[in-house]
């Protein structure tokens, strides 16, 4: 795992410059994410409000760009991206991003309580500009934690971004160990 986030942190986009993980960890999400990307959503968050402020956070920590949130708007009117009843996972491709960008809004729930818990957000440059490696690696780790409602409702109820780090180094640390 560490040896694909180096490879990952060198790789170049062309006109973009290199890609920026925020550390070494097991957790390609964990990665990927950072204090400013990590949000707790109020629990009557919907799917489209969720996205909608992980968007703006995007915009305002200058991750992304309005033609962004255009293509994201187009995708999911043709294919929504919700995983399952508790996980989302928006992504789009889009002109004259800086590399790729993501943001995490985690929405509190009870054990017991229905309902959406886990937006990911990802914003990729064009096909032309961007290895869809790291995608498809995020895309399969998501599908991971979707299918563990054990982790997916203490996710939920995180309330920062270091939380979600500890969380996610134990689980991974723990699954590496069964399988071995």
């Amino acid at each position: 795992r560490g040896e694909l986030i180096r490879k990952l942190s060198a790789m170049e986009f062309a006109h973009h410059g290199p890609l920026v993980l925020s550390g070494a960890s097991g957790s390609m999400l964990v990665s990927l994410l950072d204090d400013e990307r990590f949000l707790q959503l109020p629990a009557d968050t919907t799917s489209a409000e969720g996205v909608a402020l992980l968007v703006d956070r995007g915009l305002t920590l200058c991750r992304v760009n309005e033609a962004f949130r255009t293509a994201l708007m187009e995708r999911e009117a043709l294919a929504p991206m919700q995983i399952n009843a508790e996980v989302t996972f928006p992504h789009a491709s889009a002109h004259d991003l800086q590399g790729v960008a993501c943001a995490m809004g985690v929405i509190p729930r009870g054990d017991t309580e229905e309902g959406l818990r886990i937006i990911f957000l990802m914003a990729v440059p064009l096909k032309t500009d961007y290895d869809d490696r790291i995608l498809l690696r995020v895309y399969d780790e998501i599908i991971r934690l979707s299918q563990d409602p054990l982790l997916v409702r203490k996710v939920s109820r995180l309330n920062s971004y270091v939380q979600f780090f500890y969380l996610m180094e134990d689980y991974t640390e723990a699954t590496t160990q069964g399988r071995n």
